[in-house]
């Protein structure tokens, strides 16, 4: 990811938000690409739920990630 991506993270926004609008992804797409429901997509990239280890790997898998950067781990 381009370096304003990283900077975006790293201020502070949701990675989750970041990585998903970076690949040009909406929640719906990304919800089924992943196979789980759009509003944890939301809940999760508004600091509303943490999301489980399963849910978090199912988003990294789909957006071809590593599951430390949606977990805040360097």
């Amino acid at each position: 990811m381009p370096r304003d991506q990283w900077a975006r993270i790293r201020a502070g926004e949701s990675a989750l938000r970041v990585i998903r609008e970076y690949r040009g992804l909406t929640q719906a797409q990304l919800a089924e690409k992943a196979g789980i429901e759009q509003p944890q997509i939301s809940a999760i990239e508004n600091g509303r739920r943490t999301g489980t280890a399963q849910t978090l790997k199912a988003l990294a898998t789909a957006l071809g990630a590593p599951l430390e950067v949606l977990v805040g781990k360097d």
